[in-house]
């Protein structure tokens, strides 16, 4: 597919990421209503993430493309491509639109991190074929998914239909959703494995060479930022170092480690050096801003410690060290990742 131009591609993408790679029940519990909100009004530039034409209108959008965006895990899940993924039969799958399949992947996967770190709960017992054996189907080298995992047909449905594309593709969307499904699948497995590793960096390796032809730098760095994301889940710190040195050369963004003279406490007479995370170069970078891809998200509040020493927070001697930084998402990805 070719590469849209749409400057809301990276914002849409961002969403995807945030929830498969920080989407942890501890987290979510400080979650709004207002974050869901967010999230789900997000579905309706989703259809981006897989129809890279540009200009695409979304009268040109497939029937499950427009379930897609409209979040109807329901509808999508009636399509009877979804009655061929339950049965894993290679050669029929082989004769699916490859369109439709990966709209059934990308369906399944979203619907899956839905019913396992967002919320609401997708129901559709009523329309999908019942896969009992899905939990057995996905274990990687003895290792089994986590107990607390809901829905794991959603999962298995992912599986088969990212597998069998990816055998026979190269396109860029493939590979970038078989990578975002392979970390979802990690991180519900027990302990790492080195199946899933195996797959992931193969995948990465083809990835590399597609992201050569794609000319948007925001969906250049967002995949960087997955990757180099993924390394660390895995824990292949080499190869995390060799992806975060190309995100900050790709961005021009470099976060640094520093010390910046202030005081921690009410008392302090002498300001000493507070260990400070900096983020240089963001003037020169096309980054959509933080009010455009979150402003409208409610974050968790922050508590107030009340202490009679510490200050609620570091005050620095430059008063301009003391103010909020609104980072753009990619580059808040890049923080959290440095960290």
């Amino acid at each position: 597919p070719k590469q849209n131009k749409n400057t809301r591609a990276s914002a849409a993408v961002g969403v995807c990421r945030n929830v498969c790679f920080f989407g942890k029940r501890d987290f979510l519990k400080l979650c709004t209503k207002k974050l869901l909100q967010h999230f789900l009004k997000m579905c309706d530039y989703l259809w981006i993430l897989f129809d890279f034409a540009e200009n695409a209108a979304p009268e040109n959008l497939s029937q499950l493309q427009t379930l897609i965006k409209r979040c109807d895990w329901t509808g999508c899940f009636r399509h009877q491509i979804f009655l061929t993924l339950a049965t894993s039969d290679a050669a029929a799958l082989a004769q699916e639109n490859p369109d439709d399949l990966l709209s059934a992947g990308i369906a399944s996967l979203l619907a899956f991190v839905q019913n396992n770190f967002v919320g609401p709960t997708v129901s559709y017992a009523d329309v999908l074929p019942n896969i009992p054996n899905a939990r057995d189907a996905l274990k990687s080298d003895g290792e089994e998914l986590n107990v607390n995992v809901q829905s794991p047909e959603l999962l298995y449905f992912c599986k088969v239909a990212f597998e069998q594309l990816s055998a026979n593709a190269e396109a860029f969307a493939i590979k970038l959703w078989y990578v975002r499904f392979l970390v979802v699948y990690q991180r519900c497995l027990d302990d790492l494995t080195h199946s899933v590793y195996t797959k992931f960096d193969e995948t990465v390796g083809q990835l590399e060479k597609a992201i050569e032809g794609v000319e948007d730098v925001r969906v250049k760095v967002q995949a960087h930022v997955e990757i180099f994301q993924g390394y660390l889940l895995f824990k292949r710190i080499s190869k995390s170092d060799r992806w975060r040195t190309a995100l900050q050369t790709l961005t021009g963004v470099e976060i640094t480690v520093e010390g910046v003279l202030g005081v921690r406490t009410k008392y302090q007479q002498k300001a000493l050096p507070q260990l400070t995370l900096r983020a240089k170069g963001l003037e020169g970078g096309d980054f959509a801003s933080a009010k455009e891809t979150h402003g409208q998200v409610a974050l968790p509040t922050i508590l107030k410690l009340e202490d009679d020493l510490r200050l609620e927070r570091v005050k620095f001697m430059e008063e301009n060290e003391n103010e909020d930084a609104q980072l753009p998402a990619v580059v808040q990805q890049m923080v959290l990742s440095t960290v």
